[in-house]
């Protein structure tokens, strides 16, 4: 990721180049490489470069276009150059020599707001029009870049990160409450709200513009606006494209500066991602270093059914299949729930909401530093794409009319008798199903889980409206049983997805050099995928059909066929976690008393949790598991955000 910003006097007050120059300096740990800032008139413009393509060797930002009156900075990747560059007239030659900062430029300049959405891949952009006096703020259309900004009646202040735009802005740096009190209750999807008060992040797929007496978001881009249904006869058809989009999408994101690797699990959707990338690779004379998490040597419980702790068999296996595969395993040993995580909030400047994955982001990022990749793969959205379950299937049956495949469907599964009671849930009327679940007491199962796994005091529940909220976010997609299931996949991947990760991935390259990059975010495939009807997805009782499908002769048949099991993460979780409790239990105390924290923790129920904590993993019943393995962990890492910040303070 680069780093870039602005500084607008709505005003017209002469900017300041000092001031950006104070920012490009806090922007420096994002862009180390160089930096660039353009002055004029109430406006400075700043750009600090990380080397993320081979092209991007070419860039010279801020760009600026005098004659038109526009000056842009850019970060990010475009994904379809030569669609774009063969829609704007670009040769090839000329398009070899451009960095995707000149590309969507040009586009801009081509264009404006109406052609973003020829954009494909992940970016955040700045342009002021000098002719307007105005400045355009965009988004990707699923957020994967972060830009936030500050704005009062004087001044504008646009930057990747919150740090660049306190020390620029000489704007005192305080939590927002709200956002961690969201955060406590595990309920973090606000797309608009930072860490910080009055520090806004820009919304995904929206263009926020900005002048002397406007302020006003518009929305480029609905995924479900762009979702064209798909019918074949033939069913090779669907996998056939399918193999096409995607073996394009992990091309666009082997475009490196240098070497390639891969976080490889046991799971079908980074299997299939190492099964692309490797031939592409080797093509170019090329190796592909792939990291695998090895369990801790304490970890000896039973997973459970149809799941399987230890992925290394499966790396091992894709290694020897593909001869230029470095296979590296990574061991949990030295490393704690607090290992880098002081780092990590200073580059991320958010909590991290699974606080139990920083070992293995630690230990993943320093080993691939040292090995001088560039570019580390992951495959964290094939479940909402590709290798989708199939879950919908049987109530898609259902309301079309086949009934006679519903029933084969149903009973070729191992437990008919589950889904037969599952599709009745899905089909009896709203009054009717309430009633029920009323009598059994499972009417408000989501309300139950949500205060159960919330570390913050009860009374937030109702005044963050949580309930409301996690219904318009998607919360409740795990008590629908496979209804609607591609429009609340949608609802998911528009709402929480992709933006949710912004801020982890901005921290990727500050921290250890080099940009985290997943194939199943091309636009071109999410919007495809979206379209396939869902006979596509699960056939005679198997799930994952098309994932099945695309992986068949590209890896070991007990990879395809998931004979070892569904990989679990974290498995190791309470042997990692429990050297920590007793640090833990002092931030609690701490952090409790601190004005960022205090009357939003719920300091005796996270304590009491710890004083509870299981002994041994064995034999653990999902909700203790839950309380243990996501509360406790949450809570430690909010604690220390408001530890690190009241210590910086002082």
């Amino acid at each position: 990721m680069s780093g870039i910003g602005a500084i607008f006097h709505r005003d017209g007050a002469p900017a300041s180049e000092h001031t950006a120059r104070e920012m490009a300096r806090t922007l420096a740990m994002y862009g180390p490489a160089r930096e660039g800032i353009i002055t004029r008139g109430p406006v400075s413009f700043v750009y600090t470069h990380f080397e993320n393509t081979p092209e991007a060797r070419f860039d010279a930002q801020p760009l600026s276009a005098a004659d038109e009156g526009f000056t842009f900075v850019f970060d990010g990747r475009i994904d379809n150059r030569a669609d774009l560059a063969e829609a704007l007239g670009i040769n090839a030659g000329d398009l070899a020599v451009m960095a995707d900062s000149s590309l969507a430029f040009a586009a801009w300049r081509r264009w404006g707001i109406d052609g973003l959405n020829r954009w494909v891949g992940e970016f955040a952009a700045i342009i002021w029009d000098a002719g307007k006096r105005e400045i355009s703020v965009v988004r990707d259309q699923f957020g994967r870049r972060p830009l936030h900004y500050y704005i009062d009646a004087k001044r504008l202040i646009v930057a990747s990160m919150p740090r660049a735009i306190h020390q620029a802005g000489g704007i005192a740096r305080k939590l927002d409450r709200k956002r961690l009190a969201d955060v406590l209750m595990q309920i973090d999807a606000d797309l608009t709200r930072s860490f910080f008060e009055g520090i806004k992040l820009a919304a995904p797929a929206h263009v926020t513009v900005i002048g002397p007496q406007r302020w006003a978001a518009t929305r480029y881009y609905s995924l479900r606006d762009h979702v064209k249904p798909i019918a074949h006869r033939r069913d090779q058809t669907y996998v056939e494209e399918a193999e096409a989009l995607f073996s394009q999408s992990v091309s666009a994101c082997l475009r490196s500066p240098g070497d390639v690797g891969l976080q490889l699990s046991a799971g079908m959707d980074s299997n299939l991602v190492a099964a692309h990338a490797a031939p592409m690779l080797a093509d170019e004379g090329k190796r592909l270093a792939t990291y695998t998490w090895v369990l801790a040597d304490q970890c000896n419980r039973a997973p459970r059914p149809n799941h399987c702790f230890d992925e290394t068999p499966a790396a091992r296996a894709v290694a020897q299949r593909y001869s230029n595969i470095d296979a590296h395993f990574i061991g949990h040993e030295g490393l704690s729930l607090y290992t880098g995580l002081e780092d990590y909030f200073h580059a991320a400047e958010g909590a991290m909401r699974n606080a139990l994955n920083m070992a293995l982001i630690n230990a993943t990022g320093a080993m691939a530093k040292s090995h001088g990749v560039k570019v580390l793969l992951n495959g964290s959205n094939g479940n909402l794409t590709l290798s989708e379950g199939g879950t919908g299937l049987i109530y898609h049956l259902f309301t079309t009319g086949r009934w006679l495949q519903m029933a084969r469907e149903i009973n070729a599964h191992r437990t008919p008798s589950h889904h037969w009671k599952r599709l009745l849930t899905n089909i009896l009327p709203g009054p009717v199903m309430e009633t029920v679940r009323r009598l059994k007491g499972s009417h408000n199962l989501l309300e139950q889980h949500l205060r159960r796994q919330s570390a913050a005091l009860p009374h937030w529940f109702d005044e963050r409206r949580v309930m409301e909220r996690a219904s318009a976010k998607n919360y409740a997609f795990h008590l629908h049983h496979g209804k609607n299931v591609a429009d609340r996949h949608m609802t998911l991947m528009e709402n929480y997805s992709g933006a949710n990760e912004a801020s982890f991935l901005a921290a990727t390259p500050a921290l250890f050099g080099f940009e985290q990059r997943d194939p199943y975010f091309d636009r071109r495939l999410i919007e495809w995928r979206f379209g396939v009807p869902e006979t596509q997805f699960r056939s005679m009782g198997k799930g994952r059909w098309l994932m099945r499908r695309l992986l068949a002769g590209k890896v070991p048949d007990f990879i395809a066929e998931q004979s070892l099991g569904i990989g679990q993460q974290s498995a190791d979780w309470h042997e990692r976690l429990t050297p920590d409790l007793p640090r833990i239990r002092q931030d609690v105390r701490e952090a409790a008393r601190l004005e960022a924290l205090e009357g939003i923790l719920n300091e005796d129920k996270v304590l009491g949790l710890i004083e509870r904590f299981p002994p041994s993993s064995e034999n653990l019943d999902l909700l203790t598991t839950l309380d243990s393995q996501m509360t406790v962990p949450l809570a430690a890492s909010v604690c220390s955000i408001a530890l690190l910040e009241s210590q910086s303070a002082q």
